[in-house]
This record gives C-alpha cells, sequence and structure tokens, in this order.
C-alpha cells in the first residue's frame, strides 16, 4: 500500500511539474520569437508596466529594504497614502521576490514572477478541472493550458497584478463548487479572501462572476437532485453569503485601509467630463431598463426550466429558454443600431475575438481559448445526451458575460461602476474560463461515449464557417483561418476517436489527450506571438536599463551636492511623456503622478494650477511654472529647454541632453502664512493665472497679483488656426495657456512660429512660457490649431466645432517684481525641515511674537498625527486639502507629522477576529466528524 501511494504521489507530482513546466516554456518561446528580453533586445516592459508598474517594483524594493515607508510616500503629487498603490499594484506574495533582485535587474525580477505566476494559473485550473469534471491528468493540462495562454492572458502579460486573478478564479470555482454541492466552505473563503487581498480590482470583478457562478452551480444541482428544491437552494444561498462576509472580513486588514485610502478619489474634481455617446443621466435610465429586463429574463428562464414542472414538459421548457436567450440578444443589438446602447466594439470585432489573430488592441476583446476549446464548446451546447436545461444555464451564462464585455453600461459595472482607461476587455477571462467549462464538459461526456461524429463535425463546421466569413470580412488574416480550420478538424476528429470506444484502443487517452495538449498549445503560441507583435518592440530594454541607471545617479549626485529637503522635478519621461512616477523609482519628491491610487485632492490642486489637464487622475509636470514652482518648493528642474527664469546648474544628461536647472526663487517644503489661508480653495475660480493670483493672495493674506492679463488681439483665422498677438511688458515673463473643453479633442500651441506642441490631451495641457525675462517689451505670436485626434469626448463633429469654437488662448505676463516680493515675504519664517518622508516630517519654526499657520506643503490627510512641541494639534485644510497648515505658538517650535494609514488598525483587528472564527469552526466540525 505504502509502495502504491508512493507511486501514485510521484506521478502525481511529475504532472504537476509537466503542467507548470509547459506555460512557463511557452512565455520562454514567445519571448525568444518576438525578441523580447531576457531572450532579446525588445523591453518585456510595455504600456503600462513600463509607464507605471516597473517604478512601483523599484519602490517596493526599497520598502522591503527598509529605505522607503509602505504607508505613504512624499515622492507623488505632494504626498499620497500608498497603501491604496501597495494594495492594488503590489500586494501578490510573489511580489516579495522583488529585494532578491539588484535594483539594475528589476525587469529581469518581472518576467520571473510573471513565469511562477503562469505555472501557478496551469496547476489551479489543472486541478479544478479534475475535481469539477474527472478529466485524465492530460486531458485536463490541455484544456487548463487554453485558459492559462488564452489571448486574454498574451495581451494582458502587461498587468502582471492581474494575472494572481487567474490563480484564484479556480479555486473559488472549486470552492463554489464544493459548497453547493458538499456544502464545504473553507476553500470558497481562504480562495475568495485571497483575491482580494493580492488585487482589490480584480477581486472586486471576481467576486461578482463568483456569485454567478455559483447560481449556475446551484442551478446545475437542481436539474440532477429534483429533491434539492428551494429550500435547499435557500440553504446555500445563506451559506455563500456567509462565506462572502467571511472572506471580506478575513481580507479586513487591507480591504478596510484600501477604501478609506480610496475613497477621496471619485469626486467629480478629479472625474472630469462625461464620457461621449448619451448624456450619463439617459446612460443609466437604459442601464437600469437593461439591468431590469435582463433580471426578468433570468425569472423567465428559471420558471421555464423549473425542476418541479411534469416531465413531459421538459422538452418546451429548454426551447423557451432558447427562445428568450435570442430574443434578448436581438434586442440589443437592435437598441446598438437605435444608438439607445451604447457598445465597446462592432458585433465583427466581438466574434472575431474568439479566433486566433483577430484580436487588435483596444478595439477586439480577448476572449479566445483556441479553435479546439470553442469546438468542444459548441459539441457541449448542442449535445443531446446532456440535459437541455444544463446546456441552456451555460448559454445563459455565457450570454451575460459577452453583453457584459460587449454593451458599455453593464462593463463599466464590472469595471467598478467607472469608464476604465484602455486594457478592453478586462473581464474576458471570465468568458474563457466558461469555454473551457463548456469544453471540459463535453470531453467528460465524451469520454462516456456521447458525442455523436455527425454533431462533432457540425460544430468544427460551424467554427471553420465563422472564421472563414470573418476572414471574407478582413476581421481575421486568412492565414489565421486555415490554422483555426486546421485545428478545429484534428479537434473534431479527436474528440470523435475520444468517444469511440474501438478507436480509444487505437489511439489511446494518453495518445489525444497529448494531441489535444499540442494543437492547444502551438495555437495559443503563434496567438501570443501575433499578439506581442502588436505590443512589444518599441522599447529596448537596453535603453531602459540606461536611463534608469542614469535618472538613480544623477539623483544620488544631486543629493551629495545639496543634501537639504526640496522638490524635483522633469518635464520630459522615459516613455511618450507619461512615465510620471520617476521619484518612486529614483528616491526624489516630484509633482508628475500617474497612478489608480492617489490624492484626489493634490491632483485636483496641481492640475488647475496649470501643471497638467484639469479633470484627469493624473498629473504631468510639463513644463516648470515659475511662481507655483517656487511656492511648493520645486528647487530642481531637469529640462531639455532652458525655463524662463531658472539658472542652469551646469549638470547635463549624457542620454536625453536636458540640463539641471535651479529655482532661485524656490521657497522650503514648509512655512508661515497668512490664517487666511485655511479652508481656502479652488471652488468657481476661473483660468490657472487667476486661481494662482488666488492662491498666493491667500498666503500672503492681502491682494497680490502675480499674474496680469497682456494686451492680446485675436488675428482673423486662416486655415482653421486661430492667432493672436500679445504684448509682453519689461520684467515680465510671457506664459500662454490653451483654454478649452475636452470635447474639443487635441490641438497644438505654435509660439512665434516655433515647433508645435501638443495641448488639449490627457496628459499634455499645461501653461507654457512664451518668453523669458523680458528687458523691454515683446510682441509674442501664439497660434492654436486643432487636431480633431487623440482624446475627444463629443458626441459628433458639430459638437466638436463647437466646443473649439469656445476655446480661447490666455496669454498672461507674470510680474517678476511681484513674485520677489512674496517670495521675500514668505520665505521670512521658514520650516528648517529636519525629514521629510513617508516616514515621517520635523522640523522647527519660528512663530514669532504671536505664533502664526504653518503650511506644510503635503496634502492633509487624516493618517497624519501632527505635534507641536510635544502635543498633539489639529491641522486644517489649504487648498481643499492638497496642503497642510499647523497652528503654531509665538518663539521656536518643534513640529513633528507620523504618519499612520487610516483604517489599517481596525482593519487588522477584524481580520484576526474572522481568522479566529474559521479556525475554531474548522476545529468544531473535525472534532464533530471524529465523534461521528
Amino acid at each position: 500500500m505504502t509502495a502504491a501511494r508512493a507511486r501514485r504521489g510521484a506521478v502525481a507530482f511529475a504532472w504537476g511539474v509537466l503542467g507548470f513546466a509547459l506555460p512557463v516554456l511557452m512565455l520562454a518561446a514567445v519571448s525568444a520569437w518576438n525578441g523580447v528580453y531576457p531572450f532579446g533586445p525588445a523591453s518585456f516592459l510595455t504600456e503600462d508596466l513600463l509607464y507605471q508598474y516597473v517604478d512601483f517594483f523599484t519602490w517596493f524594493r526599497a520598502v522591503l529594504l527598509g529605505d522607503e515607508s509602505l504607508f505613504y510616500s512624499t515622492a507623488q503629487a505632494l504626498g499620497a497614502n500608498t497603501w491604496g498603490l501597495y494594495s492594488y499594484y503590489l500586494a501578490s506574495p510573489f511580489n516579495l521576490l522583488v529585494a532578491l533582485f539588484p535594483v539594475e535587474r528589476v525587469t529581469l525580477f518581472v518576467w520571473m514572477i510573471t513565469a511562477l505566476k503562469l505555472g501557478c494559473v496551469q496547476l489551479a485550473m489543472t486541478w479544478f478541472l479534475r475535481r469539477r469534471f474527472g478529466l485524465s491528468r492530460g486531458a485536463a493540462l490541455a484544456l487548463a493550458l487554453a485558459f492559462t495562454w488564452s489571448s486574454w492572458t498574451a495581451a494582458q502579460l502587461r498587468n502582471p497584478l492581474w494575472l494572481d486573478a487567474l490563480i484564484c478564479l479556480p479555486l473559488m470555482a472549486t470552492g463554489a463548487w464544493a459548497l453547493v454541492r458538499e456544502g464545504r466552505w473553507r476553500l470558497l473563503v481562504g480562495a475568495t479572501a485571497a483575491s482580494i487581498i493580492v488585487c482589490w480590482y480584480t477581486g472586486y470583478m471576481t467576486i461578482l462572476f463568483l456569485c454567478c457562478y455559483a447560481v449556475f452551480e446551484c442551478f446545475l444541482r437542481c436539474v440532477d437532485e429534483p429533491g434539492f428544491g428551494w429550500r435547499g437552494v435557500a440553504r446555500t444561498a445563506l451559506r455563500f453569503a456567509a462565506a462572502m462576509v467571511g472572506a471580506l472580513a478575513l481580507a479586513a486588514f487591507t480591504f478596510v485601509p484600501t477604501v478609506l485610502a480610496m475613497m477621496g478619489d471619485v469626486s467629480g474634481r478629479v472625474a472630469g467630463e462625461p464620457a461621449s455617446g448619451l448624456p450619463w443621466g439617459t446612460a443609466l435610465k437604459l442601464g437600469g431598463a437593461a439591468l431590469v429586463l435582463g433580471a426578468v429574463g433570468v425569472v423567465a428562464v428559471v420558471a421555464a426550466l423549473r425542476w418541479s414542472r411534469p416531465a413531459a414538459r421538459r422538452g418546451l421548457r429548454p426551447a423557451l429558454a432558447a427562445g428568450l436567450l435570442a430574443v434578448a440578444a436581438a434586442a440589443l443589438v437592435v437598441l446598438e443600431r437605435l444608438h439607445l446602447l451604447g457598445v465597446t466594439c462592432t458585433l465583427v470585432e466581438l466574434a472575431s475575438g474568439f479566433f486566433l489573430g483577430g484580436w487588435r488592441v483596444n478595439e477586439v476583446p480577448q476572449v479566445s481559448a483556441g479553435a479546439a476549446v470553442l469546438v468542444l464548446a459548441l459539441v457541449f451546447l448542442t449535445c443531446s445526451r446532456l440535459d437541455a436545461r444544463k446546456r441552456a444555464a451555460a448559454a445563459w451564462l455565457g450570454f451575460a458575460l459577452l453583453a457584459s464585455v460587449w454593451v458599455t453600461v453593464l462593463y463599466c459595472v464590472w469595471c467598478g461602476f467607472r469608464a476604465p482607461n484602455g486594457f478592453y476587455s478586462r473581464i474576458g477571462f471570465f468568458v474563457v474560463f466558461l469555454l473551457v467549462w463548456m469544453a471540459a464538459a463535453g470531453l467528460a461526456e465524451g469520454a462516456r461515449g456521447g458525442l455523436s461524429r455527425r454533431r462533432v463535425a457540425v460544430c468544427a463546421g460551424v467554427v471553420v464557417a465563422l472564421a472563414a466569413g470573418l476572414g471574407l470580412l478582413g476581421a481575421v488574416p486568412w492565414g489565421c483561418v486555415l490554422a483555426s480550420a486546421a485545428v478545429a478538424s484534428l479537434a473534431a476528429a479527436g474528440a470523435v476517436l475520444a468517444s469511440q470506444r474501438g478507436a480509444r484502443r487505437v489511439a489511446g487517452p494518453a495518445v489525444l489527450s497529448a494531441g489535444l495538449a499540442v494543437l492547444v498549445g502551438a495555437e495559443l503560441l503563434f496567438g501570443a506571438h501575433l499578439a506581442w507583435s502588436q505590443l512589444y518592440g518599441i522599447f529596448t530594454q537596453e535603453g531602459q536599463d540606461a536611463y534608469a541607471a542614469e535618472s538613480r545617479d544623477t539623483q544620488e549626485a544631486l543629493t551629495g551636492a545639496d543634501p537639504g529637503f526640496y522638490r524635483v522635478a522633469k518635464t520630459y519621461t522615459r516613455a511618450f511623456d507619461v512615465a510620471l512616477n520617476e521619484g518612486l523609482a529614483a528616491g526624489y519628491r516630484d509633482l508628475s503622478s500617474y497612478c489608480s491610487a492617489h490624492d484626489g485632492a493634490a491632483i485636483y490642486f496641481l492640475n488647475s494650477l496649470g501643471y497638467s489637464q484639469e479633470g484627469q487622475f493624473s498629473t504631468r509636470y510639463a513644463e516648470p511654472i515659475l511662481p507655483s514652482d517656487a511656492l511648493l518648493g520645486v528647487r530642481y528642474v531637469w529640462s531639455t529647454e532652458e525655463p524662463a527664469g531658472f539658472v542652469s546648474t551646469g549638470e547635463e544628461s549624457a542620454l536625453t541632453g536636458a540640463r539641471l536647472y535651479r529655482d532661485l526663487y524656490a521657497l522650503p517644503l514648509g512655512y508661515l502664512v497668512s490664517a487666511g489661508a485655511e479652508g481656502f480653495s479652488f471652488d468657481e475660480l476661473g483660468d490657472p493665472f487667476t486661481r494662482q493670483n488666488a492662491f498666493a493672495s491667500a498666503l500672503a493674506g492681502r491682494e497680490v497679483e502675480l499674474f496680469r492679463p497682456c494686451e492680446a488681439v485675436e488675428e482673423p483665422a486662416a486655415d482653421g488656426t486661430r492667432t493672436w498677438r500679445a504684448q509682453v511688458p519689461e520684467g515680465a515673463i510671457g506664459y500662454a495657456y490653451v483654454e478649452a473643453s475636452r470635447r474639443a479633442g487635441e490641438c497644438q500651441l505654435v509660439v512665434d512660429g516655433g515647433d508645435p506642441v501638443l495641448e488639449n490631451a490627457r496628459f499634455q495641457q499645461s501653461i507654457h512660457a512664451v518668453t523669458g525675462v523680458t528687458e523691454a517689451p515683446v510682441e509674442v505670436t501664439v497660434a492654436v490649431a486643432f487636431t480633431n485626434e487623440g482624446e475627444s469626448l463629443a458626441r459628433d463633429a458639430e459638437e466638436a466645432r463647437q466646443a473649439q469654437d469656445a476655446a480661447a488662448c490666455l496669454v498672461w505676463y507674470l510680474d517678476m517684481a511681484a513674485l520677489e516680493e512674496l517670495v521675500d515675504e514668505l520665505g521670512a519664517r521658514p520650516l528648517e525641515v529636519e525629514a521629510f518622508s513617508g516616514a515621517g516630517i520635523a522640523g522647527v519654526v519660528d512663530g514669532g511674537a504671536e505664533g502664526g499657520l504653518l503650511m506644510v506643503s503635503v496634502p492633509n490627510d487624516p493618517g497624519w498625527t501632527v505635534r507641536v512641541n510635544g502635543q498633539v494639534v489639529t491641522t486644517a485644510d489649504i487648498a481643499g486639502g492638497a496642503l497642510t497648515g499647523v497652528s503654531v505658538g509665538p518663539g521656536e517650535n518643534r513640529v513633528e507629522m507620523t504618519y499612520r494609514t487610516p483604517g489599517l488598525v481596525p482593519g487588522c483587528v477584524v481580520s484576526g477576529v474572522a481568522l479566529a472564527v474559521v479556525v475554531g469552526l474548522t476545529v468544531h466540525e473535525r472534532r464533530c466528524r471524529r465523534s461521528v
């Protein structure tokens, strides 16, 4: 018995190693095929993996090594609670491995954890398929490979934080099945809690799918066990609800502080203008109507399929369900054709997403698991030996998922009731999961000899015909059509062999499973190659490494030359002006930020000053704004052009040619301001110049006019270009700002016939200096031409034209004398900073004879505890909470600020109690079993 058990264990281990290795080898193969690091010159970092995540990983490495705080950072947009950043991007346990890699090899770390995650996805899905359907090891491995390397995975490796959801999903589905069938709850609770912990965003989507899947499994049990009844359904529903509550409680230690960290980031001020299409009110009404109709349809299906009906009517109920499904699908199509329903893609694009070579970035959903899986799924849906009610239920679940992928309102519900930026379709892996589920059910039926050769052939023919039709429409390349046809035909032949007992003697299960694995692996490898050809190859790894190394070295040199506390900014980034988190990675305090977890008040404040486009959740420091830089403590700026009012330090970048400039007007990161600054905000103020004047006036406690409008005249438009001539007086700097709605689309700003500058774009809209410090009056010419490209939220060309006609170019000048007077006044009583980081802020300030209000240039986050001379004091909002006000008394005051993540302690208490309850229930159940 021991030897037999050992042999079984060895076989299981060998299959596990094989299952883990296959997707890893495929990753290596597709990397080599496309010339991607570490097997080629192209960087493995692309899109947000390059723009955001690599900097987050570098920062997290510093956190693990004790160099940075996990809870707060001052390196992004004045400062931010970083728990939301951690819980969304970095909470996966795989990320702990970054501490083992040198900072120069962070990209290799990303590739390695991607490989590890793919291997774990394969193991989890294989285990689910064997447990749920009793498939052989080989068959389960082949179908799991279709899930692991689906088109969704191939396209979303640029988002490694989402891959953990692929590991958790099969475990959660197994847990739901065990709860429904056996009443076991521990796996469901643990896997669901893990999905929330590793990434709350995908955790939300996965739990939403899990609710649908649990209903689906519950219905299947009702079909198999007519005696289960409504009472059984009610008991299962209560257990499932308790399991979800338990999972949330277990994850409360990260979920509660995450919710509190993100609560301030969804204000209308940051959300910007509504998306194109129908007004939000109409869209919500239509969305509500669609949801009501869907609910009515589900109720009708349940009534039609109810297991308590007489057996004589079983044929009618599935037919009714199929009819309702057809009506619902037709209704969606009609609403879309009447422009009453927003959709994410065309029907042709939706269909092409199921086939090899059909995916296109942000246009086509990634829902392909290969032609073999598609054939087997159709075999399941058309197999007459399977209960028609099961097939109808699977079809309805598939319809709901596809509708969620296609209909904009439903898609936004899955994405957290927000319109997501890019990475369509984020929920495609649920469709893939259901396809693999149906394929496994069809294969299991084939293993029992329940498949008709004719039906299998028809299903393969349907797949080939669909692929050919898409080829004729130009949606899928003909080479991919032929490949899909070959795979579908071979898969159909294999399915027929597997279902025929005589044929199984010639080609055993192992041979058939190996053949299926080869078909699936080869097709998906080719599909991944095609997908990667759209995503990789733009940036080289050598260039990325060189830039990151120079960024670290130059910052280290600057810190050595000037060891004080100040902010540093760059007017450029390593990639398309959107890699805005360099301060986190290189260890300097930056104003730029591109992160879904941010401080909304700080972003709103900076964008309102004119640094970046209003309404966005990101801020890009596109160009220095001398007075704002001075007031916020920006002492140094790297720029490829000499900024107006700055002086060169002589340092130059060997890679970019940029030079380091110093702002001689820069104030410290804290200083005394007028008591009237408390409660100041930009609400109902106009353009950025007016706001900067108001901000300066609030700080000084008197009327301050830093900016004044130039005498400007608009000339007649020519070729769609609008031109203004303006006079900038002596002793000033001229600035221009394009004031336009986002509905007007992108435009180009040209100053005195120079090179055009992109404006009114997501990462490019700021105040621009149009002169240096003038020694005599200067005339400047600014021209604005709208391109109607890029991000335009207009419903049609007429609305865009109206928005463009309403746009204007504001030309103002900065009074240098007023700036010098303001800086001298506010700099008279600075905070002598001793520490300024996420670990804490400390310093000494002279309150004078009467004391005053100290402004510290970090957001007034509720997590701060502020002590003045050892006594805890309350803080005040400045600029809507983007800055912190601290009251200090007369004379010398020692100010200390420490940060504790809001909600972390109560969240840990809830998680501790939940864990104790889970352990207690587990021990109690085991004792009860032993006693029985």
